[in-house]
């Protein structure tokens, strides 16, 4: 081109996406003005340079409906605006913020223009790489947030018992899981049980139990994902449907202070591995109907209380549980336990091979009332009945009782190994009739241990309780109302004597101790005539200050002993003939220890310490003194049966007290009296120092017209320092002051002994013979004087010595031994 000329303009101004093209410029930065192609000439090489200009575009955003919430635009290098248009440079960006209202919105879409990131909830969103063929409009739209909540029936051991629907609000009935639900709205759920028999157990929201067993459970105001769980139980179980693991589904399931109702009997015939017993892990009433029970069927347990299970009118029978649990064959409560029996509820023919047949209080509480009663269970060791361990607590209460149970170690009904035993009301234990061991029914302490009373008792005989250890003054019975106290018996303690099994009587003082002497006349009586028939009883003495008649009734057999010295004084009442001791037909009797019968001067009367009638057995042995006994006609003991001497003293007693009796009857047997055809056995002791008219030590006395005979034998002890004396109004007459020893008109059988010593101020001063005589031993001797040993005689001829034979068909026989 030649220097001057003009550039020829293009027909066309350059394209560049993107940009604006601003004209032709001679400068590569552009300074200057655009070249005019019109105007500007040529002067030299040059290059023309197309100026571009990039391009900004108008972007435009909004809500759909505008509801639900706001949009906000952020171009890439620019402010953020809420003005619903932003202008944005080619190539840029522009990011997008979307807010809900409030928490019940959520975004729901974008226009599909843009990119959306989902880890910020769809709330955020970006428009890329702005150019001229992009879509520039941006739209979001919000909705209602909705949630989803599953439900279900919760299936317990197989069983569902009912069924679940839903109502979410402003919506239908669907029994289709799950249900979508508006945020803040509510859904109604209602609960269908199976039938009648069925109830709501529980709701549970989210795998947590909520409160309430209504039949609906509404959850409100909705603001996530929820799970809504339904439970039922079984609250009623009849025969014959019902079935063992129904009654342990129905007690898994049940709510807390539920009642479950047995209609009749339910038996553990389906139980696994013989285990019948079931976990009470919740307070729980169990009450039966139409003569209900629950029969274990001889398996292991019944119920195993970790909360309060109530009994009421119901029976748990026929369970046995083995060596290798600790026991409660019935029921077994635990530490934290409570086990109530109300109403006539009954525990019954349970057994179990260590403790506790019944029950076993292991720490727990175990309370009886109303009519409620444990009977027929057993235990191979303590607590027949119940069985209370360390920090247990048994009450009984009302007309509550326990009958008919037994232990083969101890406590057939109750045994306190170490807990609390209290009692009230009408409440009893009531020992086995006819028996007294401590395995029958009777209630145990160990020691230390007792029963507390603090309300009254209205049985006669609460219950019969048996130590640990029977010493007197231990404290078995505390509680505020003494009287009560004399309500308990004592199991008899087991002791040998002379080879022969014993029970010692013991009892409950007022005061709650223990005790064994009985000092009182009334309480003696009450106390031997209450004593089992054919049953050997000891029963020890304190000192008695008025031994009124004691009897002892026909097939009693009872020994009176001291252990210290006692005396028990005999009276003048006035009466005559009175027995202080009366030993009864078929009844046995006797007297051991350190006991003296002290008697007084009767006058005119007699009193016998010991009245042996007939077919009476008694025995007098070591340690006892009869003495005192001033009568007029007959010894201070009286044998109308069949006396044993074996040790003791007879001494310082008379049988003439008045000098103005008959002359033919004037004091017989100052120390014994024999009747016709009774027998008096002498093997020890000693008869000294009494005084009659006839027979100062024995008289054996006769019915001659009848022959008949009493019976006098003697094999050992002694007979010494007896008195005959003749009477001071008849002293003409024979018929007094024989045989300074012994006088009979029976049979008199020396094997043994001494006579010694004796006295007669008429004839006889040992012994005086109207009967038959048969000496196999022992010595007569120094009797009024020396010389008087009798020894292999045929016949005795002087009238003051040794022996007398007062009728001429008497004689005295000594036969080979």
């Amino acid at each position: 081109m030649p220097n001057g000329g003009k550039v020829a303009k293009p027909s066309q101004d350059p394209t560049r996406l993107g940009y604006s093209f601003g004209g032709w410029y001679a400068s590569p930065v552009f300074s200057g003005s655009a070249w005019n192609f019109d105007n500007n000439t040529v002067t030299g090489n040059m290059t023309l340079y197309a100026k571009w200009t990039k391009k900004d575009y108008t972007v435009t955003f909004s809500v759909v409906d505008g509801t639900g919430g706001t949009l906000k635009a952020k171009p890439e290098g620019g402010p953020e605006n809420t003005t619903g248009s932003v202008s944005v440079a080619h190539g840029a960006s522009v990011t997008f913020t979307a807010e809900p209202t409030d928490n019940s919105y959520e975004v729901d879409s974008w226009s599909s223009n843009v990119t959306v990131t989902l880890s910020t909830d769809k709330k955020e969103a970006k428009l890329l790489n702005v150019t001229e063929t992009t879509d520039k409009t941006v739209t979001v739209k919000f909705k209602k947030k909705v949630y989803n909540v599953t439900f279900s029936v919760e299936i317990v051991d197989g069983k569902a018992g009912g069924t679940i629907t839903a109502t979410p609000e402003d919506g239908s009935a669907t029994s289709s899981s799950p249900v979508s639900v508006e945020y803040g709205k509510k859904v109604t759920f209602t609960a269908n049980p199976t039938n009648t028999d069925w109830e709501v157990a529980e709701w549970k929201k989210d795998n947590t139990v909520v409160n309430g067993t209504n039949s609906t459970y509404t959850l409100s105001n909705i603001t996530e994902n929820k799970e809504v769980t339904v439970k039922f139980y079984q609250s009623t179980l009849k025969n014959p449907t019902a079935t063992w693991k129904d009654l342990a589904r129905a007690v898994k399931s049940a709510p807390d202070n539920a009642t479950l109702t047995i209609n009749g009997k339910i038996q553990a015939t389906d139980v696994t591995d013989d285990k019948s017993e079931i976990d009470i892990k919740k307070n729980l009433t169990i009450k039966g109907e139409n003569s209900a029970i629950l029969d274990a069927d001889g398996n292991e347990g019944i119920f195993d209380v970790y909360k309060t299970l109530t009994l009421q009118d119901i029976t748990l029978k026929n369970s046995k549980k083995p060596y290798n649990y600790s026991g409660g064959g019935g029921v077994y409560v635990n530490s934290y336990g409570t086990l109530i029996m109300k109403g006539s509820s009954v525990i019954t023919e349970c057994s179990a091979e260590n403790s506790g047949g019944g029950v076993y209080v292991g720490g727990g509480t175990f309370e009886m009332h109303d009519s409620s009663t444990i009977t027929g269970c057993s235990a191979d060791k303590e607590g027949g009945g119940v069985y209370v361990q360390e920090g247990g607590t048994f009450k009984m209460h009302n007309s509550s009782a326990i009958t008919d149970c037994t232990a083969k170690k101890s406590g057939g009904g109750v045994h306190v190994k170490d807990g609390t035993f209290k009692m009230s009301g009408s409440a009893v234990v009531t020992p086995k009739a006819d028996t007294t061991g401590k395995h029958e029914n009777d209630v145990y302490l160990e020691s230390g241990k007792t029963i507390t009373v603090n309300d009254i008792l209205s049985h006669a005989h609460a219950a019969r309780i048996t130590p640990r250890e029977y010493t007197a003054g231990h404290l078995y019975l505390t509680g505020n109302t003494n009287a009560h106290h004399l309500k308990f018996t004592v199991t008899p303690e087991k002791v040998t004597e002379d080879s022969e099994n014993w029970n010692v009587f013991w009892y409950v003082d007022a005061g709650g101790t223990l005790k064994a002497e009985v000092d009182n006349s009334p309480m003696l009586r009450e106390v031997i005539g209450s004593r089992p028939n054919n049953t050997p009883f000891i029963i020890k003495l304190g000192n008695i200050d008025d031994l009124t008649t004691v009897e002892i009734p026909g097939n009693k057999k009872i020994m009176l002993k001291a252990d210290r010295d006692v005396t028990l004084t005999c009276p003048n009442n006035g009466h005559d003939h009175y027995k202080h001791l009366q030993v009864q037909r078929d009844a046995t009797l006797i007297l051991e220890g350190k006991i003296k019968l002290q008697g007084a001067d009767y006058g005119d009367k007699d009193h016998y310490a010991l009245c042996v009638e007939k077919d009476g057995n008694a025995e007098i042995k070591d340690g006892v003194t009869i003495t005192g006994f001033k009568n007029t006609g007959r010894g201070t003991v009286f044998v109308d049966g069949n006396l044993t001497m074996s040790g003791g003293t007879i001494t310082g007693n008379k049988a003439r007290n008045k000098g103005d009796g008959t002359a033919y009857d004037d004091g017989k047997g100052g120390g014994v009296y024999i009747c016709p055809d009774r027998s008096f056995t002498m093997t020890g002791g000693t008869i000294s120092d009494n005084e009659a008219g006839n027979g100062g030590g024995v008289y054996v006395s006769a019915d001659g017209p009848q022959y008949i005979y009493g019976n006098f034998i003697m094999k050992g002890g002694t007979i010494k320092n007896n008195k005959a004396t003749v009477s001071s109004v008849y002293s003409y007459i024979e018929y007094t002051g024989h045989g300074g020893g012994v006088c009979t008109q029976g049979n008199f059988e020396m094997r043994g002994g001494t006579i010694t010593g004796n006295q007669s101020e008429r004839n006889c001063k040992a012994v005086q013979l109207e009967h038959d005589f048969y000496w196999y031993g022992g010595d007569i001797k120094d009797n009024g004087g020396a010389n008087q040993t009798v020894s292999g005689i045929r016949a005795v001829a002087d009238r003051n010595g040794g022996l007398y034979y007062f009728h001429n068909n008497t004689y005295p026989r000594k036969e080979p031994s």
